[in-house]
């Protein structure tokens, strides 16, 4: 293993997929986790072959117990710099709360927090052990829209505030002991899932004239974020939108 090792959930499609592909052409191994398309990872490792990339993509179900395969290859990584990326979340269609049942939001929540504590707990005691571990939680600009976010995303926001609450007292607790910790709010993006939706559903969530944004240029604003020594990771949020990235704490 090299000396930095990304961990990355949801890591073979999307932005999971440009996650991975960035930091590896960057010199990170890649531990990345995806819980079932196992073509879109079959995909990925022969693109990673191809361009002789170091990477793991391992199955797994971030809301089950059983991570014994996990485990096996961060034991061989321990003494690694671990980045954590928290980018899985379940597949939903914005809609109508009225249309929403419970265990679609239990579903988003499960996903976004369950599974973010379950991977992270157990990259915790190398990142204390090497006071050099980070952490990024993957939010959407969604849950900062002023003056309020578009419709049909209450049950999404639900979860994606829940990790960015939980996220912040991760920072509280262990920044002293060398973890950092961010969050990032990409703007609507050209994926698999938004893809699926209808021209109407995304003009009416994507108002404004603003561009698309690119998984790839999104993936590289993240990158350059974790590896400038500048950028503030005391639990802060960023905006990310395909071009610039500003702090939504900072004071401008």
């Amino acid at each position: 293993m090299n000396d930095k090792t990304a961990v990355i959930t949801g890591a073979t499609k999307g932005l999971g997929r440009a996650l991975s592909l960035v930091f590896a052409e960057n010199g990170y191994d890649i531990i990345g986790l995806y819980r079932r398309d196992e073509v879109a990872a079959k995909s990925l490792e022969t693109e990673f072959r191809k361009k002789s990339l170091r990477g793991f993509f391992i199955k797994q179900d971030i809301i089950e117990d059983d991570f014994s395969r996990f485990e096996e290859i961060i034991e061989s990584a321990k003494s690694n710099r671990l980045t954590f990326i928290a980018n899985a979340c379940s597949r939903f269609t914005p809609k109508p709360l009225h249309l929403v049942d419970w265990q679609e939001i239990s579903a988003l929540l499960e996903v976004n927090l369950k599974g973010t504590f379950q991977v992270f707990k157990r990259l915790l005691p190398s990142m204390i052990k090497t006071r050099d571990g980070v952490v990024i939680g993957i939010l959407t600009a969604a849950l900062h829209a002023t003056p309020l976010p578009p419709k049909g995303f209450s049950a999404y926001i639900a979860a994606k505030s829940a990790l960015e609450g939980w996220l912040k007292g991760v920072a509280a607790e262990y920044a002293a002991r060398g973890v950092r910790v961010f969050t990032v709010s990409p703007d609507l993006m050209k994926t698999a899932l938004t893809d699926n939706w209808s021209e109407h559903l995304k003009s009416s969530t994507h108002k404004g004239g603003r561009v698309i944004c690119d998984p790839m240029e999104v993936a590289a604003q993240i990158f350059n974020l974790t590896v400038n020594p500048e950028t503030s990771a005391m639990g802060e949020n960023y905006l990310l939108d395909g071009t610039i990235s500003q702090s939504l704490n900072a004071d401008s």
